[in-house]
């Protein structure tokens, strides 16, 4: 037995502070289920990196790992870009965490923006540059993209399903 349970533990936590004395360690299940304090789990190097800048943007684990999963997921080589194929390439078994992230989580997009601008014009140094924004829709073919909805292109002059594309 150890010599004493960690913060949080009760005593119908028989079978979990179990497991803890036979491993030595909790495993990160189990840490996931008593919402207790872990590290994010890794994804690739570059990915860890970058979003190492941000993490402080997020109070709960779960959303800086949705973060970096989205990010690891927009560069993968997959064709489509949306929430349940993300889920697939990163080994995610549903996309419904993803779509918390974006919709319900209480991080600040605000923040998020403030910061990826500031760490751009530190990298610039006050150099000039152009940026293009592409806003135009691109014309949905076929039925296999997920979130997509009919909406007005003035490219088309017609009601068409749109792809949602993001220039943030």
């Amino acid at each position: 037995m150890p010599k004493s349970l960690p913060l949080g533990y009760h005593t119908n936590d028989i079978q979990l502070s179990i497991y803890t004395v036979v491993s030595g360690e909790m495993d990160v299940e189990l840490q996931i289920l008593k919402h207790l304090a872990r590290d994010a789990h890794p994804t690739v190097a570059i990915i860890d990196e970058y979003c190492a800048e941000y993490k402080h943007l997020f109070k709960e684990v779960r959303n800086y790992e949705c973060f970096k999963y989205l990010h690891l997921g927009i560069i993968s080589t997959i064709k489509r870009k949306s929430l349940p194929e993300i889920a697939k390439v990163v080994s995610i078994n549903s996309a419904q965490s993803l779509h918390h992230f974006l919709a319900n989580s209480d991080w600040s997009v605000d923040e998020l923006k403030q910061r990826r601008l500031n760490k751009l014009k530190q990298v610039l140094n006050g150099q000039a540059i152009t940026v293009v924004i592409d806003e135009t829709g691109d014309r949905k073919k076929g039925k296999k993209t997920d979130y997509v909805a009919r909406q007005y292109l003035v490219e088309f002059s017609s009601l068409t399903s749109l792809k949602s594309i993001s220039s943030n």
